[in-house]
């Protein structure tokens, strides 16, 4: 067996949805940390995820990249806007902060599928949870007891956060470090035109 890379397959967000998304987590940090400890996603690292892969063997990466290559031709690119946030599971439970998606998840669940369509033959099995479109703003770190964020989140479930053209899948490595990950391209896919 060779070496595993960590790896997923996602969406990439326009700078203006990411500035907007950075917007946000400034507007929470002060009252979320009054409540909770958390661990904020720099915006250059925000991505809507279609598949976690996780650990894969690099002999398996070329006909993982073979595979997808020609799996996203039958869906059109189309626009997702971003809109709202909450808390996974509940903002009384909170455990992710994220934000949402109001417009484009037909296209996003298609993705999805078509990425499972690909992935699963080559043993990669699918999220047992429905796919939920979103964008994860910050994690509350582990043996924190946070207190309720439904306060913080009131008001927010409508505001708008910017519009991205999604045009492309990639197939993105994951490398967990001490100062937070660090995500890099091994490849990317054109939707159908």
């Amino acid at each position: 067996m060779g070496a595993r890379i960590r790896s997923f397959v996602a969406v990439h967000l326009s700078e203006e949805v990411r500035q907007s998304l950075g917007k946000l987590q400034d507007e929470l940090r002060r009252p979320v940390e009054r409540l909770a400890q958390v661990k904020w996603v720099p915006p250059g690292l925000m991505h809507l995820t279609l598949q976690f892969l996780g650990d894969v063997d690099e002999g398996l990466l070329p006909k993982l990249v073979d595979s997808l290559r020609g799996g996203f031709g039958d869906t059109p690119p189309f626009e997702v806007e971003m809109a709202g946030a909450g808390a996974f599971p509940s903002p009384g439970r909170p455990r992710v902060l994220w934000a949402g998606c109001r417009r484009g998840v037909d296209g996003l669940k298609a993705l999805v599928s078509a990425t499972c369509g690909v992935t699963g033959p080559l043993g990669f099995p699918a999220e047992d949870r429905p796919f939920k479109a979103h964008i994860t703003l910050g994690r509350i770190k582990d043996g924190s007891r946070p207190g309720d964020l439904g306060p913080c989140l009131a008001g927010l479930a409508e505001r708008e956060l910017g519009r991205c053209q999604i045009e492309r899948v990639y197939l993105m490595k994951s490398e967990l470090r001490p100062s937070g990950p660090v995500y890099t391209v091994l490849d990317s896919f054109p939707l159908g035109r």
